[in-house]
This record gives structure tokens, C-alpha cells and sequence, in this order.
């Protein structure tokens, strides 16, 4: 589906991709287009150097306009390459780099979207707008390794992943059970697929078909200081069970 987007680019113009992505990059090549690519420490937009909180990062940027030290206001690897990809496209249109990364820096994210919110005792971390697998490893282990202290799970289904959700769900699981959670509560579809890679991981959770049934069930492993995540799908409106917590 990615390439399909090369195909509306005319001959000569840039496609920013990622360096992981040879595919991708031959196929622009291939069509005539200048290809820009950003990478974990490859890339014509290469990131080294990443620190990494819930409430963002810092980076050093190698490109052909220099190096620098990017800030970046959300955290985690995926978005370090995201803000590298954005700095390149902006570089792109003539924007000066260092005027680019001083805007980044800058940036408000909008709702749902990595926000570090504050609920009472309870930190919460709602990135609950939208889910992939990708995304869904990219998060829980950037908290996992950013946040010192207990924390919880509140996950919601990953939809439009066509005949291959039950096994999407099941990694995702196993995934959850991996991280140390001090509870995993799941929403939506595929509840049994998810459980059973929790337990294959050695842990265990609770689950409910309905966003509104979560509230108390994650209320009740709540402690003062603890950590929420919150992500799922946009359709499973994960936001309602925050409406309805019953914080310590």
C-alpha cells in the first residue's frame, strides 16, 4: 500500500522513505524520483544518539545539512525517525533546517496522541487515537523502558488487520505479558486471542468486550504513583473508560 503513494509523485520529484525499506526505495528510483531516506543510524536523515522520556526526546540528526540535536515532544524510537522523516520534508520545501527543528521542538500533540496526562495520583500516558502492531510494540516498550515504577495496561483491539487479527492479537499478548505490566486489561474483539498470549507469556489479564465495562476493572489495580497506558483503535473509544476511573 506504501508504494502505492509513489505513484501519484511525478518524475523528478522526492520521496522521503525509510532507509529499512529497499524495497520501496528501488521502486522510486526505479520511476525517476530523488529518494530521501531517515534511519536509526542510516539514512540520509540518520538518528544516533536518542534519549527518551514519556514526554519526549532528544536526538543528534546526521543529514546533508550538519548535525544537531534535535528535541522531539513525543518519545520513543518511532517517533525520533517520524520527526526525522518531517525535518527532511521540510528541508525538502526550503525550509531551513535549524528554523524545522526549532519548530518541532515547539509542537503541541493533539489529543489521544502520546499525551502525558495527570489523574490525580496516577500518571496516565493516552495514545489511545489509534493502534497497529507496530505501533502498539513501538509504545509499550518505549515505557517500558522510560518509566520507573509500577504500571498498568489498558489496551484495545487493533482493527482493520483483516484475516490475520486473531494471530496480531495473540502476539500483541505475549507482547504484554513480556513487559512486566502490574495489570493488562483488554477491550474489544479478539479478547480470547489476546489471552491466550498473555498466558503463553506467563501472565494474565482482564478482558471485556466494551470500553465502558473497563473503568472499574482497571480502577481496582490502581495505586497512587502508578502508570496508565492507554491504546487501541480509534473505534474502540478507549477515552471513555478514562472518563469513568476511579483514581486513588
Amino acid at each position: 500500500a506504501k508504494g502505492e503513494l509513489l505513484d501519484h509523485i511525478r518524475t523528478g520529484g522526492t520521496a522521503v522513505l525509510p532507509a529499512t525499506e529497499p524495497r520501496l526505495v528501488a521502486r522510486a528510483e526505479a520511476q525517476g524520483l530523488r529518494v530521501i531516506t531517515f534511519g536509526l543510524g542510516e539514512g540520509t536523515y540518520a538518528v544516533s544518539d536518542l534519549l527518551s522520556t514519556l514526554e519526549g526526546g532528544a536526538f543528534t540528526l546526521t543529514c546533508p545539512a550538519g548535525v544537531l540535536t534535535v528535541h522531539c515532544p513525543a518519545g520513543g524510537v518511532h517517533q525520533a525517525l517520524n520527526a526525522a522523516a518531517a525535518l527532511a520534508a521540510a528541508v525538502t520545501f526550503g525550509v531551513p533546517l535549524t528554523e524545522a527543528a526549532r519548530a518541532l521542538g515547539g509542537a503541541t500533540l493533539p489529543g489521544q496522541r502520546s499525551r502525558v496526562e495527570h489523574l490525580g495520583s496516577i500518571t496516565l500516558f493516552n495514545d489511545a487515537y489509534n493502534a497497529s502492531p507496530s505501533s502498539m510494540e513501538a509504545v509499550l516498550t518505549m515505557v517500558r523502558d522510560a518509566w520507573d515504577g509500577p504500571f498498568h495496561l489498558l489496551l484495545g483491539e487493533m482493527r482493520e488487520l483483516g484475516d490475520g487479527s486473531p494471530d496480531y492479537h495473540r502476539e500483541l499478548g505475549r507482547l504484554a505479558a513480556s513487559l512486566g505490566a502490574a495489570s493488562i486489561t483488554y477491550v474489544g474483539a479478539y479478547g480470547e486471542a489476546f489471552e491466550e498470549g498473555v498466558h503463553a507469556g506467563g501472565a494474565t489479564c482482564q478482558r471485556t468486550p466494551e470500553a465502558d465495562g473497563a473503568a472499574p476493572l482497571v480502577s481496582s489495580q490502581l495505586t497512587p504513583g502508578d502508570l496508565l497506558v492507554v491504546k487501541g483503535s480509534r473505534g474502540v473509544h478507549l477515552e471513555r473508560a478514562i472518563e469513568r476511573l476511579m483514581v486513588p
